[in-house]
């Protein structure tokens, strides 16, 4: 049997174990949910767990809480998890970075409930589209800080403040 046919599949709404590296040449393995399946590039979109609950103010809506025992065990996870969908990332089914669980023989850890995987869906396809290459390369947005208007620009409403007549 080729590689090809013994590798795993993904669909969305599973959960994966991913390696993540970092830039100083580590990495770390996240629980991941399978956000999208690309079958033309043979890729899956990928946006990571954490246990980090706080929700960011300018992407609350982006995100998917499994914060009750109830989901967050039923999906295969130990502790409250939140899967945020605006910080994704697109590779390919076969990537190396899928970590196979040693207990269980498989990178595939649990599976979202039905409507959580339409969620899932919802929020992807409400995103903002992105060109396939900026999300294999990783999709982060930030927060837009808000910017204060300079001393002398405060309450003019984009004029130019006055010269000063001598």
């Amino acid at each position: 049997m080729s590689d090809h046919e013994m590798r795993e599949q993904f669909n969305p709404g599973d959960l994966v174990a991913f390696r993540f590296p970092y830039s100083d040449g580590g990495s770390k393995t996240r629980i991941c949910v399978i956000v999208a399946r690309d079958p033309d590039h043979d890729e899956v979109v990928i946006a990571y767990g954490t246990s980090n609950l706080q929700l960011p103010k300018h992407s609350a809506g982006n995100a998917l809480m499994l914060a009750e025992q109830e989901d967050y065990a039923v999906a295969g996870l130990h502790a409250p998890t939140r899967f945020q969908i605006d910080r994704r990332l697109r590779v390919k089914h076969g990537d190396a970075r899928f970590e196979r669980c040693n207990s269980l023989g498989t990178a595939k850890i649990g599976r979202l409930k039905p409507d959580q995987a339409r969620r899932i869906a919802e929020i992807y396809t409400s995103l903002p589209r992105v060109r396939r290459r900026d999300e294999i390369h990783g999709v982060h947005p930030a927060e837009t800080p808000k910017r204060r208007a300079s001393f002398l620009r405060r309450g003019t409403t984009g004029k130019r403040p006055a010269a000063a007549v001598s």
